[in-house]
């Protein structure tokens, strides 16, 4: 029932409607399936509930949220790139590092991109030119 104030205290102030049954639960917006509380009372009802109910309201909230097409979790960022990563670890053999400095990116977020791309251990052979140098304490490099 839609009051102007709180069915508990009688205050006026900062008011609420609550669900008596939730809509996650199949409850409406009819004015019978809703009381009038003020903000403390609203809180103090949902805090009693919580150790019900709540994760379970929350549960079938989300269920509901992905029957609709919501989509959870963060935006895949950087999905441009993904080709040009892909190409560049697995047939330039360029490494993670590399990689990260040619995008300006972090190196963890390189290692993540090819960790989501499925792409580990799917490099092709080493490239004809690819050689690696160590340098000695003289100064020296020397192909090994």
């Amino acid at each position: 029932m839609k009051l102007n104030f709180c069915v508990l205290c009688g205050t006026t102030e900062k008011l609420h409607h609550h669900h008596v049954i939730p809509k996650v639960k199949g409850g409406t917006d009819d004015e019978d399936n809703l009381i009038t509380l003020c903000e403390k009372h609203h809180e103090m009802i949902h805090n009693i509930q919580q150790c019900d109910d709540f994760f379970e309201l929350a549960r079938l909230g989300r269920e509901r949220a992905r029957r609709e097409g919501v989509k959870f979790g963060m935006k895949p960022r950087y999905e441009h790139l993904y080709p040009k990563i892909t190409e560049m670890y697995c047939k330039e053999w360029k490494g993670y590092g590399t990689i990260a400095k040619e995008f300006g990116l972090a190196r963890g977020t390189v290692v993540n991109i090819i960790k989501r791309l499925n792409i580990k251990g799917k490099r092709g052979s080493k490239p004809p030119d690819f050689k690696k140098y160590k340098q000695h304490k003289n100064g020296q490099f020397k192909l090994f």
